[in-house]
């Protein structure tokens, strides 16, 4: 009996034991189950959503994505950004049939239309090499961005406000400028994605943070000028375009300490490491600095004090010639007031191409013909057949004399004002383009299209260039290479650009 009993209970504990494996299979039988079956839900759903992705349209893409770009920008609609314009004009030129691979790449083409300022940042930080065209395209980005910010705030301004728009407008706007709430909420909204993409309010509307681009600028390595530069602006808060009311409090000596700093930047970097955008924002910076110091609401005495000892201890400066030249319109009105206008010369002067130029190296081409003794010199020419007076003319007189005496019709004359190297085995094929010149008025053409001319010369070559009134600064149309020969300054060639 107890042998049977000890057997039975054996058996119930091996029973048991056997239960309870099986038990336990069975649970991890059941666990795994579940874990599959939700890893192959998850899968599912991925590749559902996968599916759906690929299958949205072209035209609800485009919806997805000005979407997300709207909102990321902070604005309650898009109508003040070109870039959702030219996405729209692809979206209604793709063919309702396409491949797979053409969609993708439209697709593709949408998306970098609609990257935010801040997406275009972290695109350029992603380049392994610094690429100093991918650097300017993302300047010229972001410059787009700024315009459209800048229209887009002026249009939700006047929405606000409506009938109040005159009386309280400035009001809004300082508030917006010192970062206050102003109770509208698509400005408030608006604050807030400027801080994120890296813009501010400025006096002049919506600019650049200077601190935000040098933190968020991953590689500076071919561009250490316009990292030099942005500090500056940082560290002075004297931004052109962001802080103009701030300038206007200057000093005529802060002034003059930052006017130096920026020539600075701009000769130490020039060569290799300055970009073109910060070119062009540091000399328009330097053009409103300097349009401050020439007219300082500073005493007289002290004005002139300072603007002549800059004159006397600054000979090598860029701005000298710009200066010398108010001092000069100062004396001539007894140091009472100016009436002296550079305009936009200094934008010229710190274009490397017209290196060493000063201020009467560049005239307004406001009148034709382009230099007042072009008449006296046209009859020396063509009727008194006198050709010692070409010894006395500058590089552009000699130029103003050539496309005044084509306009007149006088080619047989104008060919002397050609190198005689250039023209000894073309000289029938020349007359004939100067004919054709004359019949079409290109160089009359030309004059009216011309902003300003710039000479550049030394002892044995001169560069005469015409400058395009067009949107983009000094932008060439045409320029004229001459050589100094024991008869004067004679042509060499003429490139259109």
């Amino acid at each position: 009996m107890a042998g049977n009993w000890g057997e039975r209970k054996h058996e119930n504990s091996f029973s048991k034991q056997t239960k309870s494996k099986k038990s336990h299979y069975i649970l991890g039988f059941i666990i795994v189950f579940i874990v599959n079956a939700t890893v192959a839900t998850i899968v599912g759903v991925m590749k559902h959503k996968k599916t759906v992705e690929k299958e949205l349209s072209i035209e609800e893409f485009f919806s997805q994505e000005k979407l997300a770009f709207r909102e990321s920008l902070g604005v309650e609609n898009t109508n003040a950004f070109p870039q959702v314009e030219e996405a729209q004009s692809i979206v209604e030129s793709t063919e309702k049939k396409v491949s797979g691979d053409e969609l993708k790449n439209t697709k593709k083409e949408i998306e970098q239309l609609l990257s935010t300022p801040a997406m275009l940042v972290e695109t350029f930080n992603k380049n392994e090499k610094f690429d100093l065209q991918a650097y300017e395209d993302l300047q010229a980005d972001r410059t787009d961005f700024l315009q459209s910010f800048n229209m887009y705030l002026l249009e939700a301004i006047e929405n606000a406000l409506q009938e109040d728009f005159t009386q309280q407008s400035e009001k809004t706007f300082e508030q917006m400028q010192k970062g206050e709430a102003t109770g509208v909420e698509d400005l408030d909204n608006l604050i807030k994605a400027l801080e994120t993409h890296g813009y501010k309010m400025g006096d002049y509307g919506v600019d650049q943070d200077p601190q935000w681009l040098l933190e968020h600028i991953g590689n500076w390595e071919g561009i250490q000028g316009d990292k030099a530069y942005l500090q500056l602006l940082t560290d002075k808060e004297t931004a052109t375009g962001a802080a103009y009311e701030e300038m206007t409090l200057l000093s005529m000596e802060e002034i003059s300490v930052t006017l130096l700093k920026l020539e600075e930047i701009y000769n130490t970097y020039k060569d290799d490491d300055l970009s073109s955008w910060a070119t062009l924002r540091l000399s328009w910076h330097a053009t409103e600095l300097l349009g401050l110091y020439i007219r300082s609401d500073t005493d007289l005495e002290e004005s002139k004090s300072e603007l002549e000892g800059f004159l006397a201890n600054h000979q090598d400066s860029i701005y000298w010639s710009i200066i010398d030249k108010a001092v000069q319109d100062y004396r001539s009105n007894d140091w009472q007031h100016t009436d002296y206008s550079f305009s936009n010369k200094l934008i010229i002067m710190f274009d490397d191409t017209f290196s060493g130029v000063r201020e009467d190296d560049i005239t307004n081409a406001n009148r034709w013909p382009l230099h007042k003794q072009t008449l006296d010199h046209f009859d020396l020419l063509t009727e008194k057949k006198d050709q010692d007076f070409l010894n006395d003319l500058s590089p552009k007189q000699v130029v103003s004399l050539y496309m005044y005496s084509i306009e007149e019709g006088q080619v047989d004359d104008t060919i002397t004002l050609y190198d005689a190297s250039t023209i000894e085995d073309g000289m029938a094929s020349l007359r004939q383009e100067m004919l054709r010149q004359s019949a079409a008025h290109f160089w009359l053409d030309l004059a009216y299209e011309t902003e300003y001319v710039v000479e550049r010369k030394n002892k044995k070559e001169a560069t005469v260039f015409f400058l395009k009134n067009a949107d983009s600064p000094n932008e060439i149309a045409m320029k004229f290479i001459l050589r100094k020969t024991n008869e004067g300054w004679k042509l060499l060639d003429i490139t259109a650009k």
